[in-house]
């Protein structure tokens, strides 16, 4: 199971790089790291942690419009049930002038690993909505803010544990 998660993984990191240097003009690459918080709706327990992968960005026309797909490693859960997921959202989003973009999109969060059994209690895959804005620091780099809740409940047996993060990250960006 761990083995097709990570092809899948692969697949999806071959795939954003394809999308991502398409004619270079108006797109970028790069690096994605940052801290989030985390936690499910129904428990007071956190979990602050961390996550590190890959970002695409691709304009759309001359208007500022872009997707935004992303592959990148995310502990999250709480301190009870820590979660580890491979994370997959696609973003749209609009360049407000040089400086700050908005942006909203549906994640797909993979399970890859757990305190408890997997299979028997969580379900593979974690649909998330997005929310955010990054701001456009330095010609290659830009920090972001983004809030994702689920959109379902993710326990098998309880059904009642809707997760939720915040995020805060930087993504270096090679190609612009």
């Amino acid at each position: 199971m761990l083995r097709n998660k990570l092809l899948i993984s692969t697949l999806i990191c071959i795939l954003l790089f394809c999308f991502s240097v398409d004619g270079f003009a108006q797109n970028r690459f790069g690096v994605k790291g940052g801290m989030n918080f985390s936690g499910f709706r129904r428990t007071p327990e956190t979990k602050f942690s961390y996550q590190a992968g890959l970002a695409g960005k691709k304009y759309i026309g001359n208007l500022g419009w872009f997707l935004q797909p992303e592959v990148f490693y995310s502990r999250e859960g709480n301190l009870n049930q820590p979660l580890e997921f491979i994370n997959v959202p696609v973003i749209l989003g609009f360049d407000f002038g040089d400086n700050f973009n908005v942006h909203t999109g549906l994640q797909a969060g993979f399970l890859v690993g757990t305190q408890g059994d997997p299979d028997n209690d969580y379900h593979n895959v974690n649909a998330v909505m997005n929310f955010g804005f990054e701001f456009y620091t330095f010609k290659k780099t830009s920090i972001g803010f983004r809030f994702d809740y689920g959109l379902y409940d993710f326990e098998k047996e309880t059904g009642t544990s809707v997760t939720y993060t915040f995020e805060v990250y930087l993504i270096g960006w090679f190609i612009q």
